[in-house]
């Protein structure tokens, strides 16, 4: 069992023919447009629906630099469009009132993912298939709440929480992956992160979110009851190697939440669809033009 510590525990014929076609072809095109930016699910470890708050990982708390997970998609595309990653934030706006806005604060966060290295006895990080930056606004957590102990705050379901649950989205469209991967998250705190900021700041109080009341919807953990963790603290660890991105033990019930999603595979039999109309339009006009000639 893990340390408490960076834990969040809670007119004619012809015409009117044309008009039809018209008609069926800007239907066609309208549901293939809002179709086409639908997405179909690979892999999905967010509880639906979100939660207020997930138990979570903290970086700063923790002296971790990236954490992740070594995973295996559902069967379908690996040609993907976007990550979510839930994310859930301890810091409230009174206690860094200078920073960002009345919304909340900017934090650059860093997603890669990585090739399995199978050829030993435990799978290790192999080679970058793709990364992705973002700089996201994250939310503030509610102020702490009257009817709520220890600076937390009530939302709507009546319970307390230390944090607030919100996805945040990285666009990794046309990049394929293959089967498993491996996933890693990291962004600067304080003292840890690639590159420290030595300021205290919100992002101390930014985590991981966790989904510990299920495991993955869609796809699966390769083993499951394991992470992939960076760490420097002893204390964050059951058989990792410190200072490493590699797998660590002792996990079981705790699953990084996330959802990968590749293009909808309906959308291109919509578009099949629609092109189909056009044409019926395009053979409509031609017979139009001759009538009036």
């Amino acid at each position: 069992m893990k340390s408490g510590k960076g834990f969040d525990m809670h007119g004619s014929m012809r015409g009117r023919k044309f008009v039809g076609a018209a008609a069926l072809a800007v239907v066609c095109l309208a549901v293939v447009g809002a179709t086409s930016a639908r997405a179909s699910v690979v892999y999905d470890s967010i509880p639906t629906p979100l939660p207020p708050s997930l138990v979570s990982w903290g970086y700063e708390a923790t002296s971790t630099s990236q954490f992740g997970d070594l995973i295996q998609f559902a069967p379908g595309s690996r040609s993907l469009t976007g990550v979510d990653v839930t994310m859930v934030n301890w810091a409230t706006e009174s206690t860094y009132e200078p920073v960002g806005t009345s919304a909340g604060f900017n934090v650059p966060l860093t997603l890669t993912l990585y090739n399995v290295d199978s050829s030993g006895a435990v799978p290790t990080v192999g080679s970058i298939i793709a990364s992705q930056t973002i700089d996201p606004t994250i939310l503030w957590r509610p102020e702490a709440s009257a009817g709520c102990s220890g600076g937390t705050w009530m939302a709507s379901d009546g319970n307390c929480y230390h944090g607030h649950a919100q996805n945040v989205a990285f666009n990794f469209t046309g990049v394929v992956v293959p089967d498993q991967i491996i996933f890693g998250l990291s962004y600067n705190t304080q003292n840890y992160g690639p590159n420290p900021t030595g300021v205290a700041g919100p992002y101390n109080s930014l985590n991981f979110g966790l989904n510990m009341t299920s495991g993955p919807s869609v796809g699966s953990e390769v083993d499951p009851g394991t992470v992939f963790l960076n760490t420097s603290w002893s204390g964050a660890v059951t058989t990792a190697t410190l200072g490493v991105f590699n797998q660590d033990t002792g996990w079981a019930g705790y699953v990084p939440a996330v959802e990968f999603n590749v293009p909808e595979p309906a959308s291109f039999g919509l578009l099949g669809f629609g092109l189909l109309g056009l044409v019926f339009l395009r053979r409509a006009g031609r017979g139009a033009a001759r009538s009036r000639a």
